[in-house]
């Protein structure tokens, strides 16, 4: 993919418009009775954070399918980390948000 293919961290090209972007070309694919794949790699842990129930609500307002929001908090439940430090292990602890 060429710097001007690029979405991240670029003006005028946020998350969204490379949703809808995506979007329009796997509909593409679908309707050449192609198949579409990808693979995305969050390399700058820009969902480190994000509330997995606000992440749920966000794309059920911006219109996914229910598939997809079913599959997304399925991905996100039951969801824990352990530490360790000096040799000793916390109990699990339950992740609510951050994508993994």
């Amino acid at each position: 993919m060429s710097a001007s293919n690029q979405m991240g961290n670029r003006q005028g090209r946020s998350t969204e418009l490379a949703v809808r972007l995506l979007t329009d070309q796997v509909r593409t694919a679908w309707s050449h009775k192609a198949v579409a794949s990808l693979l995305q790699l969050d390399i700058m842990g820009a969902f480190d954070t994000v509330g997995h129930r606000r992440l749920l609500d966000t794309l059920q307002r911006k219109g996914f399918l229910q598939w997809v929001l079913n599959w997304t908090q399925s991905y996100l439940t039951d969801r824990s980390a352990t530490l360790f430090f000096d040799e000793e292990e916390s109990d699990p602890i339950r992740i609510q948000s951050g994508v993994p």
